[in-house]
């Protein structure tokens, strides 16, 4: 997962929001198991 964010305050509320999904998306565990 790639996110793009600005340091620009004209945009500060979208980064803030981006930086969220990051953190959301790190937390994601997946289990793969292979069918019999």
């Amino acid at each position: 997962l790639i996110c793009t964010v600005t340091p620009s305050s004209r945009n500060m509320e979208e980064t803030h929001n981006t930086l969220k999904f990051a953190h959301r998306a790190k937390c994601i565990e997946i289990q793969a198991s292979q069918n019999k």
